[in-house]
């Protein structure tokens, strides 16, 4: 049984070491590929990289010439990979101990098409993670083992949101994690890039088992590779990542019948990608104070949703449960935009994309958060 683990890289060399070493198996019936992608990065990475492949000749180094995200890089992984399996494991984060042998077992044993087998977050920075954000993010990462079929679990991340719905803490087999890149354009956009992944690969998945075992370590606060997505305040490039994510539920949709009942996944995925991109774009509309934006109730409190999500899961679902209150903000964002821009291609540009929105959420009550 092999299996091939991809890393992307990016400024990782303080834990780039550390997320390899934990993917070296213990049992022989377990043969691990490691395929570390260094995404331009401008620290010393590539030789941290270089000096661990030269040690292990199951380690693989892939280069870009330039950063192109992690989507990218996983793709460029997946590229150079050759095992029958294959999972993702981000640069900041690590397999528990035994982890990958106890999935070489399952898989053996039950070779599925996609196996989820779950963890825990991991605070190594101090930073004052606790109370109901703690616990919320553990429940995403607890493995889904109330889940016996592969609707089950698509229910559980897409539509009830009680699972992580990202591409890590599961096992794909190789053929199919290569058809879900056939259908993603290319690009570096970063809001989602792994759920849109996970939605587009979960089509081609006929099997599924659960392993019942907490085995990837996600890192949550110190190092984690999600706070270069939050860091990212440049809410055009936000604007781009989601016209990314919508070309390829064009494409996508394509391939499907008109009545495929996988529809009503890809309608609660793309509910849910509106809804990240306000918790996202939110905190950094303060500077549009006086422009109009905080009419009809809309106060300059209720825009920090970012700290408010991490803060209080259950106020925040409360202030995007509203279709209304959604489409109002959105569409006065673009408004304002395209004022301050004074660029009429830009405001054409954005009410186009505004429209789309408006038709998704047209006969919707209710945003499931």
């Amino acid at each position: 049984m092999k299996i091939s683990v991809v890393i992307p890289c990016y400024n990782a060399e303080r834990l780039a070491r550390r997320a390899v070493e934990s993917c070296m198996p213990a049992s022989p019936r377990c043969e691990v590929e490691i395929v570390c992608v260094d995404d331009c990065s401008t620290d010393g990475t590539h030789g941290v990289l270089a000096g661990l492949a030269s040690a292990a000749e199951n380690v693989k180094v892939v280069r870009h010439d330039a950063n192109r995200k992690p989507l990218e890089a996983r793709r460029s992984g997946l590229a150079a990979a050759t095992g029958a399996y294959v999972v993702f494991l981000d640069a900041d984060d690590r397999f528990a101990e035994g982890t990958l042998d106890a999935i070489a077992e399952k898989l053996l044993s039950d070779p599925v098409d996609c196996l989820f087998f779950g963890g825990r977050p991991v605070l190594e920075g101090g930073a004052a993670l606790g109370g109901p954000q703690l616990e919320h993010l553990t429940r995403l990462l607890t493995p889904p083992t109330g889940c016996a079929s592969r609707e089950d679990l698509l229910e559980a991340m897409f539509v009830r949101s009680s699972h992580a719905w990202g591409v890590c803490g599961k096992v794909w087999r190789m053929d199919v994690a290569r058809k879900c890149f056939d259908l993603i354009p290319h690009g570096p956009f970063m809001m989602a890039e792994d759920a849109t992944q996970c939605i587009v690969s979960m089509k081609f998945v006929q099997t599924v088992a659960i392993l019942d075992i907490a085995g990837y370590l996600y890192t949550a606060d110190t190092g984690c590779m999600a706070n270069e997505v939050l860091a990212c305040r440049n809410i055009d490039q936000r604007m781009l990542d989601l016209s990314a994510i919508q070309q390829t539920m064009r494409q996508f949709r394509q391939t499907l019948a008109p009545d495929d009942a996988y529809l009503r996944y890809l309608k609660a995925f793309e509910r849910r990608i509106l809804r990240d991109f306000l918790v996202f774009c939110a905190p950094y509309l303060h500077k549009y104070r006086g422009t109009g934006l905080y009419e009809d109730g809309i106060k300059p409190e209720h825009m920090g949703m970012m700290a408010m999500w991490w803060a209080d899961v259950d106020r925040t679902s409360e202030l995007f449960r509203s279709t209304r209150w959604f489409w109002r903000l959105y569409r006065k964002w673009l408004a304002v935009k395209a004022a301050l821009a004074r660029d009429d291609s830009r405001r054409d540009a954005l009410n186009a994309l505004g429209d789309c929105v408006k038709r998704m959420t047209r006969d919707e009550v209710h945003l499931t958060c």
